[in-house]
């Protein structure tokens, strides 16, 4: 179960503490920083800032977060929550190979050749959306039409990035001796 979130207080523009209510931190306060301070790794300008928006509401961010949180948990399996739980990212198969979610510009992409591209793809308007707004929308768009992510997605290998078609190597199916494809 994942917990609702009740704002407590504000402390100075800097965070927010939220009270959990159910589940099995049922009680306990806690500070949520909206942008992860202490790492690179996710962060970005700022939650629900987008061009011309004063900043988001405390209350509002907060419930915003949880309902993406929510939904996100929601559509991933068993794998995915324990990554996603444990780690804050999760693999996606997809015909040309697997991408990590979770990292803000900086996807891990496995091609099914064994090579390894670090990709950069976000949804417009991006930097109105709570992070896991963003991972469900790559994350439906993998699924669904992975030929569009790849087509859009820039890429690098190594240094130098480069706008996007990524290269991608497809699955060829597998063509017994008889001639009639398994």
């Amino acid at each position: 179960m994942i917990p609702r979130l009740e704002v407590v207080d504000e402390i100075d523009g800097r965070g927010t503490v939220v009270s959990l209510v159910g589940g099995t931190y049922d009680g306990y306060e806690v500070l949520h920083i909206p942008r992860r301070a202490s790492s690179w790794r996710g962060s970005r300008r700022g939650p629900l800032r987008g061009p011309g928006r004063a900043p988001a509401d405390g209350a509002a961010l907060v419930a915003a977060m949880g309902r993406a949180e929510e939904l996100l948990v929601s559509l991933l399996d068993p794998g995915q929550k324990r990554d996603w739980t444990r780690h804050r990212h999760f693999w996606v198969s997809t015909p040309y190979g697997e991408v990590e979610l979770g990292t803000v510009s900086n996807l891990t992409f496995r091609r099914n050749d064994g090579r390894s591209l670090v990709l950069c793809a976000l949804p417009e308007p991006w930097s109105d959306l709570p992070d896991a707004d963003i991972w469900t929308n790559l994350l439906l768009k993998l699924r669904v039409s992975p030929e569009e992510f790849f087509a859009v997605a820039n890429y690098r290998e190594g240094s130098t990035w480069r706008r996007g078609p990524v290269p991608v190597v497809p699955v060829v199916p597998v063509v017994p001796a008889s001639g009639v494809r398994a």
